[in-house]
């Protein structure tokens, strides 16, 4: 753990997290049909799901799975956009629509995989050393790894793409602020890569305390 941040982060580069002897690329999985689906379909996501895996043998994996709540204000605009001649009325309906859903926990499930990123035993002692001032240059030096498991992760039965910053941002959000309201805002870093001061941001507002059989807060 830094003890700066009281995260094990390094820096962040791209859809990388860097800590002192690991890389990590994440993504975020494409939800898989399942109700109302033949068995023959069902078996082949879980054969193509069990062969993405088996080529990350060896492989460190964190699955993380988070709720973002539901666009409610979205998915009004877009349901506006549909009404091109609307009836009298249309305006106070949406309104009252949109009220309704604000009052109600919807939220959208997100799930990520975070996948080792091998790399020669140097190279690592090499990160670990310069105790996060290292360029990205390191993490360049794994750009033929990254990329072959980036072909991996998008196969059918995982169909994962590298997370963008805004999901990684939301993700790392989510996950230091256990049990507590989803963000209201996002976007501190624009580029993607997140060095170590900028980590604050995901610990400064945050205090935890322990409690037996208590439930988390912050």
């Amino acid at each position: 753990m830094s003890g700066k941040t009281g995260l094990a982060l390094r820096r962040i580069s791209g859809h990388c997290t860097v800590t002192a002897d690991r890389i990590y690329a994440w993504y975020r999985l494409d939800p898989q049909g399942w109700s109302f689906r033949p068995d023959s379909i069902r078996e082949q996501v879980i054969i193509d799901g069990a062969d993405v895996y088996a080529q990350l043998a060896k492989r460190s994996l964190h699955l993380r799975v988070t709720t973002r709540p539901y666009p409610v204000s979205s998915w009004a605009a877009a349901h506006d956009a549909n009404a091109p001649a609307p009836l009298p009325g249309w305006r106070e309906y949406l309104l009252t629509d949109q009220r309704h859903l604000s009052g109600r926990s919807m939220a959208d499930k997100e799930v990520y995989l975070g996948v080792e990123i091998p790399a020669r035993k140097g190279l690592y002692k090499a990160l670990g050393g310069l105790a996060g001032t290292f360029s990205d240059r390191e993490v360049a030096a794994l750009s033929k790894q990254i990329r072959a498991t980036d072909q991996v992760m998008s196969s059918p039965g995982m169909d994962g793409a590298p997370a963008t910053p805004r999901e990684l941002e939301w993700l790392l959000h989510r996950s230091c602020s256990l049990g507590l309201p989803a963000p209201l805002t996002l976007g501190a870093v624009d580029d993607g890569r997140w060095e170590e001061e900028d980590l604050h941001e995901f610990t400064d507002h945050v205090q935890w305390f322990a409690e037996p059989y208590a439930r988390p807060s912050g």
